[in-house]
């Protein structure tokens, strides 16, 4: 199955990555796009409700990849949030149950 990018800005300061979010094993659930969001905006979200939370699996393309690689491995985490603070997340390349 494939899954829409979501595109929330592009800036000339920084270059968002569109990793897809896939399908993964473990996968329990699908979060829906968010109410105010069209179909070509965002699409359902893959994902697994675990003890303290919720998991997503990303896969990056190929030129993702490269970025990471030439940049020192660094992958940056924008949360959507209208409030001053960052919820809890944890990026990780290993699964995390």
């Amino acid at each position: 199955m494939v899954w829409k990018r979501v595109n929330f800005w592009k800036t000339t300061n920084f270059i968002l990555i569109n990793m897809t979010p896939t399908e993964f094993e473990g996968q329990n659930g699908l979060l829906g796009k968010p109410a105010n969001m069209t179909d070509e905006q965002c699409g359902g979200l893959p994902i697994a409700r675990v003890e303290n939370g919720i998991v997503s699996c990303w896969q990056l393309s190929d030129e993702e990849f490269q970025e990471i690689c030439t940049n020192g491995g660094k992958i940056y985490l924008t949360a959507f949030i209208p409030v001053d603070c960052h919820p809890p997340v944890n990026l990780s390349v290993h699964k995390p149950f």
